[in-house]
């Protein structure tokens, strides 16, 4: 985009994030125009980003910062991007039809593709008897606690902080338990398991859906 905004509190998550967007931009940080966020978001704040006329608006916000209507209209015709790891329970809750362009850094993998993989794990689950309430929050838990178990099954009597290490970066990509990610992996110095993100729109309706734009990217 020809210009380019991001929005975000003075402070916490969003300051952070915003910082990091620009400093990745590099030579494009010249298009980019910060507006900070102080006090209760009210029409003014958002009518003055409306205004303005930018090409793409990143919210670096949580829920209780994002327009009381709904996120489209804070940024006109401008495509929108959200953070996933913010919060995005308003937008996927209100989201007309008459939607703008609204996408999301997603970084686990999206619905519908994720249903094959997730499907041993819904079994299993139906099979203990536990209510499936959050299907991001139980696939992970229940990913975790069987890669620990297999890497603690190798360690026999050997209690050693750096071989359990060494186990769980060796299962971590080999347990048949799905987790959220399309893939997972660790190693030396590697402690983030996931490492890419699918970008994603929300496609507006009686219950607002998730369109996958991208593929698996890892920068």
């Amino acid at each position: 985009p020809a210009r380019l905004m991001q929005v975000h509190r003075p402070d916490g998550a969003g300051a952070a994030a915003a910082a990091a967007f620009r400093a990745a931009l590099g030579n494009d940080a010249a298009k980019l125009e910060d507006r900070m966020l102080t006090g209760a978001p009210d029409d003014a704040f958002w009518r003055g980003i409306r205004d303005a006329r930018p090409d793409a608006v990143v919210l670096w916000l949580n829920d209780a910062d994002l327009p009381g209507e709904w996120p489209g209209e804070a940024a006109g015709s401008a495509t929108l991007y959200l953070s996933s790891q913010m919060g995005i329970g308003k937008a996927t809750a209100q989201l007309p039809k008459s939607a703008a362009d609204v996408r999301v850094i997603y970084p686990a993998e999206p619905p519908p593709r994720n249903d094959a993989r997730l499907l041993r794990n819904k079994i299993w689950m139906q099979g203990k008897g536990i209510a499936i309430t959050d299907e991001t929050v139980q696939s992970n838990a229940l990913f975790a606690m069987v890669v620990v178990s297999d890497a603690l099954g190798h360690l026999l009597d050997s209690f050693s902080r750096d071989y359990f290490a060494e186990r769980v970066e060796h299962v971590v990509s080999q347990t048949p338990i799905a987790s959220m990610f399309q893939s997972v992996s660790l190693g030396p110095d590697q402690r983030f398991a996931a490492k890419g993100s699918t970008v994603v729109q929300l496609v507006p309706g009686e219950k607002t859906q998730i369109k996958a734009l991208s593929g698996w990217i890892v920068p």
